[in-house]
């Protein structure tokens, strides 16, 4: 995992200067994720990657389902705070880019939409209950995926010297964001039979910028 704060721009408030100021200004306008735990029967909340009889890889997502869970305010205002929430997820967690609207508790129940009126003071994983907030800076999400890519679009990544250098010529603003990078979880799979890796390339990005939706 490479976690990469880069100097802010003009104009955004640095580290000592947020210590400085009031706590609650400072929490309200520090980038924010949402760690969502599920506590259904089965708690895992993960997929299952194998390979079928023909040596392809089979994702099973069916665990990821939740009914009832609790979802919880994460402050990550740094690239290294966001790494951190990362490498402490439990394989019953999960996180939801967004903030808990400010109207909710720290922590609270989460339902499916079918319940949610018999479970007073709970929230679904829905934008009614999580979303960006305007004007306060918030992660957002890259997948990058070889899975099904032409030859010619990796090649032209290749040449640009890979997926990161790409993504810079065509917004090369990002360069001043604050950015998570790490490979998924299918980048790392390897046949325990003969120990040798599967090709397979996936990688995540989190990039840290001001929301500007109305």
């Amino acid at each position: 995992m490479n976690a990469h704060d880069p100097n802010p721009p003009s104009g955004e408030p640095t580290a000592a200067e947020h210590a400085a100021g009031d706590a609650t200004t400072n929490e309200s306008m520090s980038p924010q994720v949402t760690l969502i735990t599920k506590r259904d029967t089965r708690p895992l909340m993960s997929k299952r990657i194998s390979f079928d009889g023909d040596g392809k890889l089979k994702s099973d997502g069916s665990e990821c389902r939740m009914t009832t869970g609790t979802a919880a305010r994460a402050f990550a205002g740094t690239a290294s705070a966001l790494a951190m929430i990362i490498v402490g997820c439990r394989s019953d967690q999960a996180i939801a880019l967004g903030a808990l609207k400010a109207e909710l508790a720290d922590s609270v129940t989460v339902t499916i939409p079918s319940r949610l009126d018999n479970h007073p003071g709970a929230i679904t994983r829905s934008r009614g209950f999580i979303d960006y907030r305007p004007g306060v800076p918030a992660w957002a999400l890259i997948d990058f995926d070889t899975k099904g890519m032409p030859k010619e679009v990796s090649d032209r990544i290749d040449a640009a010297g890979g997926m990161w250098n790409a993504l810079l010529m065509v917004a090369p603003e990002i360069a001043k964001a604050a950015r998570v990078s790490r490979a998924s979880t299918s980048a790392g799979l390897f046949r325990s039979d003969t120990g040798e890796p599967h090709p397979r390339l996936e990688w995540y990005a989190s990039l840290c910028a001001r929301s500007r939706r109305r």
